[in-house]
């Protein structure tokens, strides 16, 4: 199913656009929202992965092995 027939078959209008190319996000009950698509959700969990984002602390990382938290 495309994209398109995905947004015609829902009633829920998007006000939101795609995190990763701007698109119109498919409503909240589809499986890949809030992105456009899979593909798009496919991308940003390799940006995930891969380091490109991250969350932001007030502490600098512990050394591995340190003893940590865990």
């Amino acid at each position: 199913m495309s994209k398109e027939q995905k947004l015609q078959k829902s009633n829920i209008v998007s006000l939101s656009a795609c995190p990763i190319c701007g698109g119109a996000s498919l409503p909240p009950k589809e499986p890949d929202a809030p992105f456009c698509s899979h593909r798009c959700a496919l991308l940003d969990l390799g940006n995930w992965l891969s380091g490109d984002y991250r969350i932001a602390s007030k502490s600098a990382p512990s050394e591995a092995g340190t003893g940590g938290e865990f």
